[in-house]
Order: C-alpha cells, then sequence, then structure tokens
C-alpha cells in the first residue's frame, strides 16, 4: 500500500522496526524515544516526528477490516480516508529521512505484532525495501500469563466483557518477521534482567549502542501503572451499569473513573499488581504451545513453565474480574469509597459516581 516513491540513494544503514509485542513496555520505550530525538538525532539515528509512535504503520500492512476497534471508532469503516491518512503519514516518515539523511531509522509500532499477523510479509517488504538500509525487527515478548493480564486491563478501559483465558499466540507474527526482513531480533519482556529494570536502557545497549546517547525511562502520562483486581472489578461494573451496548468503545466517563481511581489507589498503598488466580495462571501457560517455538527458535525460556506438559486447550470465557483475579473485598470497598463522588460523563450527563456491586458477587 505503499503510496509515494522514497528519494533516490537514502543513505540508511539500518532501519529498526520494534513490534512490540503490545502490552510489554512499548509506550515506556517510545516515550523515552520521542524525548531524546534531538540527541538522537545529532547521533544519525532518527525516530520520526509527526507521532508519539508510529502504529498508524498497520494500516498499510494489514487489510482494512483487521485494524481493530480504534480504527473502527475513529473511521467508521471509510477505507479510502484510511488510505490517505496512510498516505499523508508514510509520506511525511519518507520525508523527514530525505531531509535528515540518517545511518539509522528507528520505528515503533506494537500494533504491527496483530498487523503482520493478517497482512503476512508481502505488504511489509514493499513498504520497506524502497528505503533501502538492512530491516531489522525487534520484538519484546512477555510471558503468556503476564501478556493475558495486562491485555484483560486493557479491554477493561473500553468493554465490560473479558477476553477468554487461554493459549496466547506468539508464532504466526514472527514467522512472518523472518520472511520480511534481514534479522529478527527477539528478547524477553523481564525487567528483572534489564538494566536497572528500564526496558529503555536495555533497548538502547542491545540496538543503539555507541550513540553517546544515554536512554532511560522518562515520566510520560501516556505511560499508565496497573490497576489492581479491585479497580478491575470497580470498572468492569460501572461499564456493565453505564455502558450496555457499547463494548469496543472507549468513553470519557471510564478514563475519568480511571484516572480517579488511579489516584486513589496510589494513596491508599498496599499491593496493586493483580494476581491471577493459581489455576487460570497455570492454564494460560501450559496451553500455550507457541512457547515451544520461542524455545525452540530464539532460546526464550520462560521460568516456572513445564515444557514438557504443554498442551492446546480451550479458552475459557470468565464472567468477571474476580474469576481470573483475587479480588480483597474489603479494599475494594475502600476504593469504591474513595471515588464516591467523582462526577462521571455519562452520555449528555455528569453523574456521581456511586458504588456498583461485583459482578461477581452477584450483591
Amino acid at each position: 500500500m505503499a503510496p509515494v516513491d522514497p528519494p533516490p540513494k537514502l543513505p540508511i544503514v539500518r532501519i529498526i522496526l520494534h513490534i512490540g509485542m503490545p502490552k510489554a513496555g512499548s509506550t515506556a520505550l517510545q516515550a523515552a524515544l520521542a524525548a531524546a530525538r534531538r540527541p538522537l538525532g545529532k547521533a544519525g539515528v532518527l525516530y520520526p516526528k509527526g507521532a508519539f509512535n508510529h502504529n498508524f504503520l498497520v494500516a498499510g500492512i494489514a487489510p482494512v477490516n483487521r485494524l481493530g476497534r480504534v480504527f473502527a471508532q475513529q473511521y467508521r469503516g471509510d477505507a479510502d480516508k484510511i488510505r490517505a491518512d496512510f498516505a499523508a503519514f508514510w509520506q511525511g516518515i519518507v520525508d523527514s529521512i530525505d531531509r535528515r539523511r540518517p545511518e539509522v531509522v528507528v520505528l515503533s509500532a506494537e500494533s504491527l505484532f496483530n498487523g503482520l499477523w493478517s497482512g503476512g510479509p508481502e505488504p511489509l517488504r514493499r513498504l520497506f525495501e524502497p528505503l533501502g538500509g538492512r530491516l531489522e525487527i525487534v520484538c519484546y515478548v512477555r510471558r503468556p500469563s503476564d501478556h493475558y493480564l495486562s491485555m484483560a486491563q486493557q479491554q477493561l478501559k473500553a468493554s465490560s466483557v473479558l477476553p477468554a483465558f487461554g493459549p496466547v499466540a506468539y508464532r504466526r507474527p514472527l514467522e512472518v518477521a523472518l520472511a520480511a526482513a534481514a534479522a529478527v531480533h527477539v528478547v524477553a519482556y523481564d525487567r528483572n534482567l534489564f538494566p536497572g529494570g528500564d526496558i529503555v536502557a536495555d533497548f538502547a545497549a542491545r540496538f543503539l549502542p555507541g550513540t553517546g546517547v544515554e536512554l532511560h525511562a522518562v515520566a510520560d502520562a501516556k505511560v499508565k501503572p496497573s490497576m489492581s483486581a479491585e479497580a478491575m472489578d470497580i470498572v468492569q461494573a460501572f461499564r456493565r451499569e453505564h455502558h450496555v451496548g457499547e463494548d469496543n468503545r472507549f468513553t470519557r466517563g471510564t478514563g475519568v473513573l480511571m484516572r480517579g481511581l488511579a489516584e486513589r489507589e496510589a494513596a491508599l498503598g498496599g499491593q496493586r499488581r493483580p494476581q491471577l488466580l493459581p489455576a487460570v495462571r497455570t492454564h494460560i501457560e501450559q496451553s500455550s504451545v507457541d512457547v515451544l517455538f520461542l524455545r525452540d527458535s530464539f532460546g526464550i525460556v520462560f521460568e516456572g513453565i513445564d515444557y514438557d506438559r504443554i498442551a492446546l486447550a480451550d479458552r475459557v470465557q470468565p464472567g468477571a474480574v474476580g474469576d481470573i483475579c483475587v479480588v480483597d473485598p474489603d479494599r475494594r470497598a475502600l476504593l469504591a469509597e474513595a471515588v464516591a463522588g467523582l462526577d462521571i460523563p455519562v452520555g449528555e450527563a455528569a453523574r456521581k459516581f456511586r458504588a456498583v456491586p461485583s459482578a461477581r458477587s452477584g450483591a
């Protein structure tokens, strides 16, 4: 779908394309790269402007009907508008390369992890081959159970329905990457193994050594803390009461509630990272057959998974947060009380938040 011809003789030596995976530190990495654009540029590294990240790349790779809920909500099926906006987006990147003449271009688009799944290698080749340079794809992969939990938190922002839990897929997008790129670097997302626990420092050490630019995590409003299981339960109950029939739609009211919960949780202290129920964790990890592909192809092994007992299993649809996580009823009550009275926009009106019973409690 590449709509433009790049300028001739672009002197790019490397194109580093970071494709996620989603919920594996992408936002923190993008915030740091965006903040360091100027010193990186002086070192011959371009992180193109025009956006915080380059997730719109997926519109040039995946079929329009597979672009996901953000595109569906914003474009409402207008394929011509998507193509036109992508053409402008890609032209901006090409023009930036032409002006800056960098040795290295870094692009970050975690949307491509799923986009490569549906798009295949050919659109990626057609897009990047005219630029010249060596295309290297970087992907941080998260432990199956941790990935599911983060995706569940993400889905609650736009839906009261939790994702089904079961096998996490890694193989297809990475096989597409292997078919399209000169090199594919797959790294286990494990803060315990990163310098200072920082994915940004890890990325810089692995893929941008010798630039003289010190990259590290920066404070950015887009980098959100995890919700506790209790906050997840409150958000789910809120969406069930006020957003029936609006699944897969982000709403202002949900955003206001989540920001309020984050502020109260910070003040409340204590355990914020939700914990999956042991049976749910085991089901996800032991059914994720693609971890065998990660081990055999890239040497990535997740500690605690019994690789001799990996077997594909059906997905299970949970009804409530309490079906997947340990929810402390006392902490939930404290948190609900702390956000009571918030002005929550619902439709055209603003309503005072009131505590809503947990879906699992049946109260």
